[in-house]
């Protein structure tokens, strides 16, 4: 072949591969969504709810956005419906309001952003009542475990759960082979938030090796696993 085909041939697949990567964009992938989406409500004079979640494991996430809505939104007097942007670094945030109008529904979901402004879906909605206007008061509308913090934990972590009316509650740990290990609750609760925190102890008082452990919320007929490491 001459030296003028050789290079002629070589021009060409040149423009050919130029042409090929100016059709490929990576930043058309979207990011994935958030995971464990939760929230847990502190009732104050200016009313309170914490979510947490699990980053995505995208490397060009820019941020989150948090999505308000209530019903009607003017119930919403301070900051209103809206979307929310949120920090990359951030896994959990609260949320404030006041003077809300009793009885009405509070609706929050989560996504990620990428750096080229992609959305991931959407995360499952979370759904908050007010039930109290003198006290700012908000109850959870779902049944739900929320994961403990911090995990891995290394001398205590903590547990925090949601009830949506009265009930008995058993709140349990259990090591990998099923065997139990703790009791941190076994009466009538009422509806609303709860949290109680385990220090890795046994029901003897001893602290239990390292390793994974269950904990284990039954209310009536519900039940709500969630798995703990315990690292010392």
């Amino acid at each position: 072949m001459s030296r003028s085909r050789i290079l002629l041939w070589s021009i060409i697949t040149i423009l050919s591969w130029n042409v090929r990567v100016d059709h490929v964009r990576a930043d058309d992938t979207p990011p994935q969504a958030p995971t464990d989406f939760s929230a847990y409500a502190r009732p104050q004079y200016s009313w309170s709810i914490t979510f947490y979640w699990t980053p995505p494991p995208d490397s060009d996430l820019d941020r989150y956005e948090m999505d308000v809505t209530g019903s009607p939104c003017e119930s919403l007097k301070e900051t209103h419906c809206g979307t929310y942007d949120i920090p990359k670094t951030t896994t959990g945030w609260t949320y404030h309001n006041a003077n809300l109008n009793q009885s009405h529904l509070y609706y929050f979901r989560l996504r990620a952003v990428d750096t080229a402004g992609n959305t991931s879906a959407w995360t499952r909605t979370l759904v908050f009542t007010s039930t109290d206007v003198a006290d700012g008061s908000v109850s959870p509308r779902t049944f739900e475990l929320l994961p403990n913090v911090p995990n891995p934990f290394n001398a205590s972590t903590r547990i925090e759960y949601t009830l949506t009316e009265r009930a008995f509650v058993e709140l349990d740990i259990f090591d990998l082979l099923g065997r139990h290990v703790t009791q941190l609750a076994g009466s009538t609760h009422v509806p609303g938030s709860h949290s109680t925190t385990w220090n890795g102890r046994n029901d003897a008082g001893d602290p239990v090796p390292s390793g994974v452990y269950y904990l284990r919320l039954a209310v009536d007929d519900k039940l709500s696993v969630r798995k703990m490491l315990l690292l010392k």
